[in-house]
Protein backbone atom coordinates (compact mmCIF):
# COMPACT_ATOMS: atom_id res chain seq x y z
CA UNK A 1 0.00 0.00 0.00
CA UNK A 2 1.17 3.52 -0.23
CA UNK A 3 0.54 7.08 -0.30
CA UNK A 4 1.63 9.81 -2.06
CA UNK A 5 1.68 12.46 1.45
CA UNK A 6 1.74 9.77 3.76
CA UNK A 7 2.90 12.70 6.45
CA UNK A 8 -0.65 13.78 7.31
CA UNK A 9 -1.74 9.88 7.90
CA UNK A 10 -2.16 10.07 11.29
CA UNK A 11 -4.44 12.92 11.81
CA UNK A 12 -7.52 10.90 10.07
CA UNK A 13 -6.76 7.09 10.01
CA UNK A 14 -6.92 4.40 12.55
CA UNK A 15 -5.70 0.76 12.52
CA UNK A 16 -7.31 -2.19 13.48
CA UNK A 17 -7.01 -6.15 13.55
CA UNK A 18 -9.52 -8.04 11.18
CA UNK A 19 -11.44 -11.24 12.48
CA UNK A 20 -13.49 -13.50 10.97
CA UNK A 21 -17.25 -13.23 12.30
CA UNK A 22 -19.85 -15.87 11.66
CA UNK A 23 -23.83 -15.57 11.62
CA UNK A 24 -23.68 -11.95 12.26
CA UNK A 25 -27.21 -10.58 11.79
CA UNK A 26 -27.32 -8.92 8.63
CA UNK A 27 -24.48 -10.15 6.95
CA UNK A 28 -23.34 -13.58 4.77
CA UNK A 29 -22.58 -16.49 7.09
CA UNK A 30 -18.86 -15.67 7.60
CA UNK A 31 -17.17 -12.50 6.93
CA UNK A 32 -14.41 -9.95 7.67
CA UNK A 33 -15.10 -7.39 9.80
CA UNK A 34 -12.30 -4.54 11.82
CA UNK A 35 -12.73 -5.60 15.28
CA UNK A 36 -13.67 -2.44 17.49
CA UNK A 37 -10.70 -1.57 19.16
CA UNK A 38 -9.42 1.41 16.59
CA UNK A 39 -5.89 2.90 17.27
CA UNK A 40 -4.36 5.63 16.33
CA UNK A 41 -1.86 4.91 14.13
CA UNK A 42 1.56 5.13 15.37
CA UNK A 43 4.90 6.56 14.06
CA UNK A 44 6.00 2.95 13.41
CA UNK A 45 2.80 1.64 11.60
CA UNK A 46 3.40 4.98 9.50
CA UNK A 47 7.32 4.00 8.45
CA UNK A 48 5.56 0.28 7.74
CA UNK A 49 2.86 1.91 5.16
CA UNK A 50 5.47 4.16 3.52
CA UNK A 51 8.76 1.73 3.35
CA UNK A 52 10.20 1.04 0.38
CA UNK A 53 9.83 2.75 -2.81
CA UNK A 54 6.45 4.13 -4.12
CA UNK A 55 4.39 1.14 -5.40
CA UNK A 56 3.06 1.40 -9.40
CA UNK A 57 0.32 4.17 -9.85
CA UNK A 58 -2.06 0.56 -10.21
CA UNK A 59 -1.61 -0.13 -6.36
CA UNK A 60 -1.59 3.11 -5.36
CA UNK A 61 -3.73 4.61 -2.52
CA UNK A 62 -4.66 8.27 -2.80
CA UNK A 63 -6.76 10.19 -0.63
CA UNK A 64 -8.15 12.77 -2.98
CA UNK A 65 -10.79 16.03 -3.66
CA UNK A 66 -11.53 16.71 -6.94
CA UNK A 67 -10.54 20.37 -8.28
CA UNK A 68 -14.14 21.01 -8.91
CA UNK A 69 -17.34 20.86 -6.34
CA UNK A 70 -18.95 17.23 -6.35
CA UNK A 71 -22.57 17.59 -6.40
CA UNK A 72 -24.35 17.11 -2.85
CA UNK A 73 -25.95 14.02 -1.68
CA UNK A 74 -29.75 15.46 -2.68
CA UNK A 75 -28.35 16.59 -6.10
CA UNK A 76 -30.60 14.97 -9.34
CA UNK A 77 -29.25 11.36 -10.70
CA UNK A 78 -28.20 12.79 -13.77
CA UNK A 79 -26.65 15.33 -11.58
CA UNK A 80 -24.38 12.93 -10.09
CA UNK A 81 -24.51 10.61 -12.79
CA UNK A 82 -23.07 13.16 -15.89
CA UNK A 83 -20.44 14.94 -12.93
CA UNK A 84 -17.16 14.31 -14.44
CA UNK A 85 -14.36 14.53 -11.34
CA UNK A 86 -11.65 14.51 -13.85
CA UNK A 87 -13.14 17.69 -16.18
CA UNK A 88 -12.50 15.78 -19.65
CA UNK A 89 -8.79 15.06 -19.03
CA UNK A 90 -9.07 11.55 -18.09
CA UNK A 91 -11.79 8.79 -19.34
CA UNK A 92 -13.72 6.99 -16.50
CA UNK A 93 -16.88 5.14 -16.18
CA UNK A 94 -19.56 5.96 -13.57
CA UNK A 95 -20.37 2.86 -11.43
CA UNK A 96 -22.94 4.46 -9.69
CA UNK A 97 -23.78 5.72 -6.25
CA UNK A 98 -25.33 3.94 -2.60
CA UNK A 99 -27.02 5.58 -0.15
CA UNK A 100 -25.19 4.37 3.82
CA UNK A 101 -27.30 4.89 7.06
CA UNK A 102 -24.48 5.71 9.95
CA UNK A 103 -23.05 3.06 12.19
CA UNK A 104 -22.47 0.20 10.08
CA UNK A 105 -19.05 -1.02 10.42
CA UNK A 106 -19.01 -1.93 6.80
CA UNK A 107 -21.47 -0.80 4.14
CA UNK A 108 -21.44 -3.15 1.02
CA UNK A 109 -24.50 -4.74 0.40
CA UNK A 110 -24.93 -7.87 -2.38
CA UNK A 111 -28.10 -7.08 -3.88
CA UNK A 112 -28.72 -10.12 -5.05
CA UNK A 113 -29.19 -11.85 -0.69
CA UNK A 114 -29.24 -7.92 0.93
CA UNK A 115 -26.82 -9.21 3.50
CA UNK A 116 -23.56 -7.16 4.02
CA UNK A 117 -20.09 -8.53 2.34
CA UNK A 118 -17.29 -7.63 4.95
CA UNK A 119 -13.81 -6.51 3.67
CA UNK A 120 -13.97 -8.06 0.28
CA UNK A 121 -12.07 -7.68 -3.14
CA UNK A 122 -13.93 -6.29 -6.16
CA UNK A 123 -13.64 -8.07 -9.93
CA UNK A 124 -14.61 -6.01 -12.30
CA UNK A 125 -11.86 -6.86 -14.35
CA UNK A 126 -11.22 -10.20 -13.59
CA UNK A 127 -7.36 -10.25 -13.81
CA UNK A 128 -5.50 -12.95 -12.53
CA UNK A 129 -3.67 -12.84 -9.12
CA UNK A 130 -0.38 -12.06 -10.86
CA UNK A 131 -2.07 -9.20 -13.06
CA UNK A 132 -3.98 -7.01 -10.09
CA UNK A 133 -1.88 -4.50 -10.82
CA UNK A 134 -3.01 -3.42 -14.18
CA UNK A 135 -6.74 -3.77 -12.93
CA UNK A 136 -8.74 -0.11 -12.95
CA UNK A 137 -8.50 1.72 -10.00
CA UNK A 138 -11.91 2.87 -8.06
CA UNK A 139 -12.21 6.48 -7.46
CA UNK A 140 -15.21 7.01 -4.51
CA UNK A 141 -16.23 10.87 -3.52
CA UNK A 142 -18.39 10.85 -0.40
CA UNK A 143 -21.09 13.25 -1.43
CA UNK A 144 -22.27 13.81 2.27
CA UNK A 145 -24.36 14.52 4.35
CA UNK A 146 -22.20 12.79 7.17
CA UNK A 147 -18.62 11.82 7.05
CA UNK A 148 -17.39 7.88 6.49
CA UNK A 149 -14.54 6.16 5.67
CA UNK A 150 -12.46 3.94 3.65
CA UNK A 151 -11.19 0.65 5.32
CA UNK A 152 -8.10 -1.18 3.29
CA UNK A 153 -6.67 -4.29 4.53
CA UNK A 154 -2.74 -3.63 4.85
CA UNK A 155 -2.11 -6.39 3.27
CA UNK A 156 -3.49 -7.21 -0.68
CA UNK A 157 -4.17 -10.22 -2.77
CA UNK A 158 -0.52 -10.91 -4.06
CA UNK A 159 0.38 -11.25 -0.66
CA UNK A 160 -2.14 -12.89 0.96
CA UNK A 161 -1.79 -15.45 -1.82
CA UNK A 162 2.07 -16.04 -1.48
CA UNK A 163 1.36 -16.56 2.03
CA UNK A 164 -1.22 -19.03 1.07
CA UNK A 165 0.96 -20.46 -1.57
CA UNK A 166 -1.69 -20.63 -3.31
CA UNK A 167 -1.92 -21.72 -7.18
CA UNK A 168 -5.38 -19.68 -7.68
CA UNK A 169 -5.00 -18.09 -10.90
CA UNK A 170 -8.13 -15.89 -10.57
CA UNK A 171 -8.43 -14.27 -6.64
CA UNK A 172 -11.65 -14.21 -4.72
CA UNK A 173 -13.26 -12.72 -1.37
CA UNK A 174 -13.33 -16.17 -0.13
CA UNK A 175 -9.37 -16.84 -0.62
CA UNK A 176 -9.05 -13.81 1.56
CA UNK A 177 -11.42 -15.25 4.43
CA UNK A 178 -9.91 -18.67 4.01
CA UNK A 179 -6.77 -16.97 4.73
CA UNK A 180 -7.63 -15.41 8.06
CA UNK A 181 -9.91 -18.79 9.12
CA UNK A 182 -6.49 -20.47 8.61
CA UNK A 183 -4.42 -18.19 11.04
CA UNK A 184 -3.36 -15.45 9.00
CA UNK A 185 -2.98 -11.85 10.60
CA UNK A 186 -4.70 -9.06 8.71
CA UNK A 187 -4.72 -5.59 9.83
CA UNK A 188 -7.18 -2.86 8.38
CA UNK A 189 -6.55 1.16 8.28
CA UNK A 190 -9.63 3.54 8.25
CA UNK A 191 -9.05 6.44 6.83
CA UNK A 192 -12.07 9.07 7.19
CA UNK A 193 -13.53 11.33 4.64
CA UNK A 194 -15.30 14.41 4.79
CA UNK A 195 -17.89 15.44 2.82
CA UNK A 196 -16.25 16.64 -0.98
CA UNK A 197 -13.96 14.21 -0.22
CA UNK A 198 -12.75 11.00 -1.85
CA UNK A 199 -9.85 8.04 -2.24
CA UNK A 200 -8.67 6.67 -5.14
CA UNK A 201 -7.98 2.55 -4.68
CA UNK A 202 -6.87 -0.58 -6.66
CA UNK A 203 -9.81 -2.44 -4.86
CA UNK A 204 -9.51 -5.40 -7.07
CA UNK A 205 -5.58 -5.90 -4.83
CA UNK A 206 -6.51 -4.59 -1.20
CA UNK A 207 -9.41 -6.30 0.69
CA UNK A 208 -11.61 -3.28 1.59
CA UNK A 209 -15.03 -1.89 1.97
CA UNK A 210 -16.50 1.38 3.18
CA UNK A 211 -17.87 1.93 7.04
CA UNK A 212 -19.59 4.38 8.96
CA UNK A 213 -19.29 3.23 12.40
CA UNK A 214 -19.48 5.88 15.06
CA UNK A 215 -20.81 8.60 12.31
CA UNK A 216 -24.28 10.35 13.12
CA UNK A 217 -25.46 11.39 10.07
CA UNK A 218 -25.78 8.97 6.66
CA UNK A 219 -24.09 9.34 3.43
CA UNK A 220 -24.26 8.96 -0.11
CA UNK A 221 -21.19 7.40 -1.39
CA UNK A 222 -20.39 7.77 -5.88
CA UNK A 223 -17.89 5.48 -7.62
CA UNK A 224 -15.70 5.69 -10.96
CA UNK A 225 -13.36 3.20 -12.65
CA UNK A 226 -10.60 3.76 -15.00
CA UNK A 227 -6.87 4.20 -15.29
CA UNK A 228 -5.35 7.16 -13.75
CA UNK A 229 -1.63 7.99 -13.07
CA UNK A 230 -1.03 8.95 -9.62
CA UNK A 231 -1.50 12.66 -8.89
CA UNK A 232 -4.45 13.08 -11.14
CA UNK A 233 -6.55 14.84 -8.60
CA UNK A 234 -5.49 16.83 -5.78
CA UNK A 235 -4.22 14.50 -2.75
CA UNK A 236 -5.13 14.89 0.95
CA UNK A 237 -2.93 12.75 2.54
Amino acid sequence: MGFTAPSTLQDRCAIAPVDLVRDEPGYDAQVLLPASDWESVTSEQIKELISGSYPVDGALVEIVRPRVTAPRHDAPEDGISSFDPFQGHWSSWFVGFVDNPAGQATTTVDTTTGRRIGLHLDNFDRLPTARRVESRRRLAINLGPGSRYVALAMDDIQEISRAQRSTASYPHTNDVRRYVSEGGRLRCLRIRLDPGEGYIAPTELIPHDGSTWGMRAPSRVAFWLGHWPAGVLPTLI
